[in-house]
């Protein structure tokens, strides 16, 4: 039987795999430019950066694993999506992330404002992923490094400045900007995408299992076991993001509007504890990218020596240590420029598989069924993420365009809703499922 003491470390270790620097930096944006409409923002954030994660770890824990959960489409469509997935949350995007957020909070406050950063976020870039690749090197202990320490010393950093916030005098709320003043949860929900969770619930899916497994835990009880972590995880998420926003109303007006969430939570720190904020939001930001760096760097690690073993797990953790190291040095504003295009790509795609996978027991959806609406919303995402970098194709994106929804980026879901009706009365009740 799985010790109380054991379930709340593996709750911790989901929680903490997943909080990283996007699930920082986001939410206290997110309270400057929704302003006084913060709390409708903040419940279609809840959804994209909480809800369809947690979803995300049921439904890869249901299927064993992402490329399993690729395959109810097609094994082509299986191995695209999941690399894809893989790439964008790791070395393409997120892991950098970690090591240039990390920085800008933890160093750079503390450098001469005229001294050039190149060398020190070299210098600092080494440091960090040497340390992670250190961490990787024994995945079976992962629990207890980041579930059982580094993430409960994160929590009570977060709790101190939370508490602080409210014994303090009430901030000012700024006027909704950038699509929050009509529509602020729509816009919400579409900046959960920065996150990036989703994607990673579903690659933490399976790391999360074999945690479980690793813990002893009968065959028959794992994905229960999982599902409950993730719950237990996606609780505190919501828990910590409501603190970040509080705090970010705090700086909200220090900055000027649209600043990266960074910013925006250094004023806030340092109007609620002067240069000793700098430092602890500092220390924050290290434990929280440095949990989520070991999670998907293990992770990713542990795929892609599962489908290519002639190189060895550490092999692809040097790899893509090495290959994050090179990319964190570009800075965190520029990887956050070239992050738009990947996320209005594969998110659309991959809520859809979340979605169909949870609704297989009741509508019993054939493989047909997800083969055409998998292929349809991939499309429509492709179009989607070219015009995201100003490509537009004749007829095609005007085609898209045209769709509802199109102006909030959720031209997808009205076509996923009417096929998964068809489908239903043509062809899924009576398939077995899937």
């Amino acid at each position: 039987m799985l010790k109380r003491k054991n379930f709340f470390a593996l709750s911790l270790m989901s929680f903490g795999i997943f909080f990283g620097a996007g699930n920082l930096i986001f939410p206290p944006s997110v309270a400057q430019l929704a302003g006084s409409n913060i709390w409708s923002a903040y419940f279609g954030f809840l959804i994209t950066a909480v809800i369809l994660p947690i979803l995300g770890i049921i439904t890869v824990a249901k299927t064993d694993g992402l490329l399993n959960l690729g395959r109810k489409v097609d094994p082509f469509f299986a191995y695209i999506i999941t690399i894809g997935i893989l790439v964008a949350i790791g070395p393409g995007l997120a892991i950098p992330r970690t090591g240039s957020t990390s920085f800008e909070m933890a160093i750079k406050p503390w450098l001469n404002s005229e001294m050039s950063t190149t060398m020190p976020l070299i210098l600092y870039s080494a440091v960090y992923f040497g340390l992670v690749a250190l961490l990787c090197w024994t995945p079976n202990k992962i629990i207890d490094r980041i579930g059982r320490f580094s993430t409960p010393a994160l929590l009570v950093l977060i709790l101190l400045l939370t508490i602080l916030a409210f014994t303090h005098q009430q901030p000012t709320l700024l006027e909704p900007s950038n699509g929050y003043e009509t529509a602020a949860f729509t816009t919400g929900f579409l900046s959960g995408y920065n996150t990036l969770d989703t994607l990673a619930g579903l690659n933490y899916g399976l790391l999360i299992v074999t945690a479980v497994r690793n813990l002893k835990v009968d065959e028959s009880k794992v994905v229960k076991v999982a599902t409950k972590a993730g719950i237990v995880a996606g609780v505190v998420l919501a828990l910590v993001y409501w603190c970040l926003t509080i705090i970010g109303q705090y700086g909200a007006d220090k900055v000027e509007v649209g600043a990266n969430g960074a910013n925006i939570l250094v004023a806030a720190s340092t109007l609620l504890l002067g240069k000793f904020g700098t430092l602890v939001l500092g220390t924050i930001f290290v434990l929280a990218c440095f949990n989520t760096c070991v999670g998907l760097i293990t992770s990713i690690s542990q795929f892609f020596h599962r489908i290519l073993p002639q190189l060895s797990y550490h092999t692809y953790v040097v790899i893509l240590t090495l290959w994050s190291f090179a990319l964190a040095n570009i800075g965190l504003d520029g990887i956050l420029t070239y992050s738009v295009p990947i996320l209005v790509l594969l998110y659309p795609i991959a809520i859809t598989l979340i979605i169909l996978t949870l609704t297989d027991n009741w509508l019993h959806h054939s493989q047909l069924t997800y083969r055409i609406i998998a292929y349809v919303v991939s499309f429509i995402s492709i179009i989607n993420s070219l015009v995201s970098m100003g490509i537009k194709i004749p007829i095609l994106t005007a085609l898209t365009e045209a769709l509802p929804l199109a102006d909030q980026g959720l031209n997808w879901m009205l076509p996923v809703i009417i096929l998964m009706i068809m489908a239903y009365f043509t062809t899924n009740r009576q398939a077995v499922p899937n």
